[in-house]
């Protein structure tokens, strides 16, 4: 008899540490469960803090470049509050780093094309694999660089099919990966028009030709003193207009109208960056083109404002 009871009693005992173990462990999962939802909702709250925030950058540059515009004369150079280089605001919890560039700094490459026989898909082909060539050493980019950004902006050159939907073009892809980026000297946005007091050197002389050298040289240097009000100025300069390389394909211009913003958000350990592209020729200072990226290049240290010093086109 008390064997039995004895029995009885492990069995039972067995039964309770059974339960007990399946207890703990629904426990231990609903624990989990739980902390892998509020790890989920903390991630959501902060990639929804990152766009917001990112998103606050991106008008608060609209914001600098419609006040630049409406306090200063209608000429855009290097002295402008929003071509200082990057600017860091705190909002919140999130540091946002903008930087704003000129778009009117670039060669408008759509616009070249258009100076090229674009009913042509045949000469249209060779006249840019020329330019494929070429622009690599006339404007100091890496050729495999060159090829990779004319791919990602095909759409947007709107180039012909050539035959049987193939390519138009071919850029042979190359190993140096030397010179500057693509996109800082060529766009897709403006119709042409370059600023001669934003632009770099670079631009300048695949403006003027290697004849143009000692130009483009006094141009900076006159640009540095005091930018150029209009493009007559420019004209005015020795030799401007007989060196001049591509005559009708590019109009020179004192005021941008087209600019890219690129905002930086991060919060902790996260990490948001965002490109905008804005045009300055609408009130408003509407926004064509937004897109998410995984990285932007921030030069230099930047500088500390205010949400108000963007508001007043930049501090005193």
């Amino acid at each position: 008899m008390k064997g039995r009871t004895c029995r009885r009693s492990g069995f039972v005992l067995v039964v309770v540490l059974v339960m007990s173990c399946v207890l703990a462990l629904v426990v231990g999962q609903f624990a989990v469960s739980t902390l892998t939802d509020l790890e989920v909702s903390r991630a959501r709250a902060r990639a929804a803090q990152l766009r917001a925030a990112a998103d606050s950058g991106i008008e608060l540059a609209r914001a600098m470049l419609a006040a630049d515009l409406a306090r200063r004369p209608p000429v855009d150079s290097l002295r402008d509050a929003w071509a200082q280089g990057p600017m860091t605001v705190r909002l919140g919890e999130t540091t946002v780093t903008v930087t704003i560039r000129d778009e009117n700094a670039k060669i408008s490459l759509p616009h070249l094309m258009k100076s090229w026989d674009s009913e042509n898909a045949a000469k249209l082909s060779r006249a840019f694999r020329m330019f494929a060539r070429s622009a690599p050493r006339d404007l100091k980019v890496s050729a495999a660089a060159l090829r990779h950004w004319v791919v990602e902006n095909q759409y947007r050159l709107d180039l012909p099919p050539g035959p049987a939907g193939a390519p138009l073009f071919r850029v042979e892809a190359s190993a140096d990966t030397s010179g500057r980026r693509p996109q800082d000297v060529l766009t897709v946005w403006t119709d042409g028009e370059l600023n001669v007091n934003t632009a770099p050197p670079e631009c300048l002389e695949y403006l003027w030709g290697e004849r143009g050298e000692r130009l483009v040289r006094e141009l900076v240097r006159r640009r540095k003193r005091q930018p150029f009000i209009t493009a007559d100025e420019v004209f005015a300069l020795p030799g401007a207009s007989s060196a001049l390389r591509l005559p009708g394909s590019v109009r020179l211009t004192t005021t941008s109208s087209v600019f890219l913003i690129e905002v930086e958000a991060v919060a902790g350990p996260s990490r948001l960056c965002r490109q905008a592209v804005v045009s300055r020729a609408e009130p408003g200072v509407p926004v064509l083109y937004r897109r998410t990226v995984g990285d932007v290049r921030v030069e230099g240290k930047a500088k500390e404002m205010a949400p108000e010093d963007f508001l007043h086109g930049g501090a005193a």
